[in-house]
């Protein structure tokens, strides 16, 4: 795996973090190089690592997007409270590590078009930053903690084969459902997928089929109900 870090800084200077960063990038890089199979990271990634303050995840100041197999976007905001502290716990490395996921992802089988592929892509990115990084799993992946996780887990089984979803709502709150409700549901699902196929949790679960993933959705809603 290659990495091509590319630092945008028209809109001000990430002089400070750029060492830091460039550091941690070729961590990642060395270690999905010895985890994932080499057919799915042989091509190189353009990382792009952009001052932008409006697409930032607020509490962390940083952002992360990835569209295609070969470009990474990585965004800062360098007026984040504490952003330097957590540079240091991580939180670069776990999300470049969950767009890596999405870049391979995207060159083996895609991202999906419907709910239920965008659902099983997030949770395996997610699970993926763990096994790479070794830290825990994302706040995003554990938003769900009062209720209404049934109701949630119907309205996902219903509309999973949706191509017509609305993204933003499911993973970022922006409509009536939880912020982040996309990202613990997905995650969930990856784990008992994970669970139940080590092999594959091993090497990062990069092509796991989303029809795979999402058939333990019943599994996850009767977790969820021994719990009530």
């Amino acid at each position: 795996m290659k990495l091509n870090l590319h630092f945008l800084e028209a809109e001000g200077s990430l002089a400070p973090w750029r060492n830091a960063i460039r550091a941690q990038a070729n961590s990642v890089a060395a270690r999905i190089r010895a985890v994932v199979p080499p057919e799915f990271h042989q091509r190189s990634f353009d990382i792009v690592i952009q001052y932008l303050p409006d697409e930032v995840i607020p509490e962390l100041g940083f952002g992360g997007s990835c569209f295609r197999r070969g470009l990474v976007t990585i965004n800062l905001d360098p007026k984040t409270a504490d952003l330097e502290a957590h540079l240091v716990q991580g939180v670069f490395r776990r999300m470049l590590a969950h767009e890596l996921h999405h870049a391979m992802r995207w060159g083996a089988c895609g991202y999906g078009l419907s709910l239920g592929e965008a659902l099983v892509s997030e949770g395996l990115a997610d699970a993926f930053s763990e096994t790479i990084t070794g830290l825990s799993a994302p706040p995003w992946s554990s938003a769900l903690r009062d209720g209404g996780w049934c109701d949630l887990l119907d309205q996902a089984e219903r509309e999973q084969d949706r191509q017509d979803y609305d993204h933003a709502a499911w993973f970022f709150g922006t409509g009536e459902l939880p912020r982040w409700a996309g990202y613990t549901i997905g995650y969930r699902l990856a784990r008992l997928y994970g669970q139940a196929n080590p092999e594959a949790a091993a090497i990062g679960m990069i092509d796991a089929p989303s029809s795979a993933v999402l058939a333990f959705l019943a599994a996850l809603r009767a977790s969820v109900s021994a719990t009530k």
